[in-house]
């Protein structure tokens, strides 16, 4: 019972035995928005595999964006109704209405990076850039 406060025995693919095979397990990659969530209770399940994060592709690819998150970037790149689906039945922070914005995130994305800059771009381990501001660093 973590961060959704839902305790484990409600979840039943939390109680699956070691070993059992997910239906989705074994993909190349896997995108998330911002992966840690995603990874942090489906990594053990999917083992190894590429994470992309829409969100870290979007701030390299636009970092003139005022915002990346996905609600952000669902509307600032044109995708008021993704994939036809009508906005009014898409509810922010509600898993299947995310993973639809991320989905039609992701397809813009694709338009203006290669695969192997997305896995660069978008990789799961976090990327340290050290900035010189003045005598310091941030």
């Amino acid at each position: 019972m973590a961060l959704t406060k839902i305790p484990d025995n409600l979840i039943p693919w939390r109680r699956a035995p070691a070993g059992q095979d997910v239906s989705f397990r074994g993909a190349d990659a896997y995108v998330a928005h911002n992966c840690e969530f995603e990874r942090g209770f489906l990594g053990p399940l999917l083992g190894e595999a590429t994470w992309i994060r829409t969100y870290k592709c979007a701030l390299r690819l636009w970092p003139d964006l005022p915002a990346h998150n996905n609600q952000a970037l669902r509307y600032r790149l044109g995708l008021v109704n993704p994939f036809g689906i009508d906005r009014h039945s898409l509810s922010p922070h509600r898993a299947l209405s995310d993973a639809i914005v991320t989905a039609a995130v992701f397809t813009e994305v694709i338009k203006h990076a290669s695969w192997p800059d997305l896995v660069w771009l978008g990789l799961a381990e976090d990327r340290t850039f050290v900035y010189s501001y003045g005598s310091g660093a941030i």
